[in-house]
């Protein structure tokens, strides 16, 4: 697949795949892909999963990629959770009412 620095995201329905093919960010529906850490890239692509009606619970990793004619796919069966646990909102901190108890 090279370096791109977009994909199209594409789903199989059928099949419960992702397909990922490369293009350029000037293309209509691109997603940029972007560099975590040396080896690791993510895709922010929660309007596309939000579109197709994917509802992962947190941050996955998905475990047999395969090149299939210049699309990587991505198959929704075999995933796995990373460490990050899902975000369930964020809250604000309460602050105290009473003063700190100074001893006298």
């Amino acid at each position: 697949m090279g370096k791109p620095e977009a994909v199209n995201l594409l789903y199989d329905i059928d099949n419960l795949t992702i397909g990922l093919r490369p293009c350029s960010l000037i293309m209509p529906n691109a997603f940029p892909i972007c560099q975590r850490g040396n080896r690791n890239h993510i895709i922010w692509a929660l309007s596309f999963l939000k579109a197709h009606q994917i509802h992962p619970t947190g941050t996955i990793r998905f475990l047999l990629p395969q090149m299939e004619n210049g699309v990587l796919t991505l198959d929704l069966n075999y995933t796995a959770r990373t460490t990050q646990s899902p975000r369930t909102g964020w809250r604000k901190k309460r602050r105290s009412l009473t003063p700190p108890y100074r001893g006298s």
